[in-house]
Order: C-alpha cells, then sequence, then structure tokens
C-alpha cells in the first residue's frame, strides 16, 4: 500500500516539474535539463522510453539501486510515480 505522504510528494513534484517545462522552446532539451537538476538532487534516472511527444525516466532496472522515482514528461504535463526498482526478468 502506497505511502500517502510519498504520493504527495509525487504529486507536488510532478507539478513543479510541469511548470518548469511548461512552454520549453525545445521539450527534450528542457527535459534533459530537468533530469540533470534531478540527478544532482540524488535521483538515479535513466532513460526509459522516448518519442516525439514524451519521455520517460525510471530508476536502473537493469542493475537496481534501490527504490526511486518515475517521472514521465509529456508537454503539457508530468508524471511522478514512486518504484521500488526491481530487476526485471
Amino acid at each position: 500500500m502506497p505511502d500517502p505522504a510519498r504520493a504527495v510528494r509525487c504529486q507536488e513534484l510532478a507539478q513543479v516539474l510541469s511548470e518548469r517545462l511548461r512552454g520549453a522552446p525545445d521539450f527534450h532539451q528542457r527535459v534533459r535539463s530537468l533530469v540533470s537538476d534531478l540527478r544532482s538532487l540524488g535521483y538515479d534516472l535513466w532513460s526509459f522510453d522516448d518519442s516525439d511527444e514524451m519521455e520517460v525516466w525510471c530508476p536502473n532496472y537493469q542493475t537496481p539501486s534501490g527504490p526511486g522515482i518515475v517521472v514521465t514528461f509529456m508537454p503539457d504535463a508530468v508524471t511522478v510515480e514512486w518504484s521500488a526498482a526491481t530487476k526485471l526478468g
């Protein structure tokens, strides 16, 4: 069962990231900048999926370093979810 405080923190972070991404002239460049900022705060983030209209960043699933966040960036919104970062397969 998710920790309610953790869910609130994820929503707050998503809101801040959405505000910083909104109106960026280059979506992918701004995402890279935001991910760099998150990494400097200690988040283990790796590119998982991307397209012209979205990017998903998450903890390293091949060599898990522990729990973390999954961030989905879209030009009009960002979502942040908690992840256990367990190894796949």
